[in-house]
């Protein structure tokens, strides 16, 4: 009697499909839920905006949204560094990726950006501990806005906290 299966080609094309239709799947997840994340960012700084007295279309405009909320915390023009160092080292990683036949960048394209990445990090999480503390919130607050932040400026544009203008010089401890 005739044995019904599949050969060892038959089987390994089946996993390839499986994993091809896996990826697939998990990038348009990965889309749709970045897409979700920045909704959500952009309703929280029009709610968070509208707040404090500024005009919330401001938000929907990225070198200006950046701009007027580090001007709620600190000062504008980091936030315009900010801004301007999130794309340098896109555009430094998409050159050196594809400066190169295979495309890998070169370790010092990835160095080039991984610094200015960090500074862009570290302005944002200074930031966002210093719009903590212009609202009366503290340091857990503000790991909630340095984490999930869209989820934190909508909380922050809809609580009954006001903002008390710039913190100056905040103290930890």
């Amino acid at each position: 009697m005739a044995q019904l299966g599949y050969n060892n080609s038959e089987k390994v094309g089946v996993i390839i499909m499986l994993l091809v239709f896996l990826i697939y799947t998990a990038s348009s997840l990965v889309v749709v839920l970045s897409i979700i994340w920045n909704v959500l960012y952009l309703l929280g700084a029009a709610l968070l905006f509208r707040k404090v007295g500024e005009p919330f279309w401001k938000a929907a405009i990225p070198f200006w949204g950046r701009y007027t909320e580090f001007s709620l915390s600190w000062v504008g023009l980091l936030g315009v560094i900010e801004f301007s160092l999130n794309i340098l080292y896109f555009l430094i990683y998409k050159i050196g990726e594809s400066s190169d036949l295979l495309g890998n960048p070169s370790t010092a394209v990835i160095v080039v950006v991984s610094i200015l990445a960090a500074a862009a990090y570290v302005l944002t999480i200074m930031s966002r501990i210093r719009l903590s503390y212009a609202f009366g919130h503290g340091i857990l607050f503000s790991l909630g806005l340095i984490f999930l932040g869209p989820v934190f400026f909508i909380i922050l544009g809809l609580d009954r906290s006001e903002y008390n203008g710039n913190p100056g010089v905040i103290k930890f401890f």
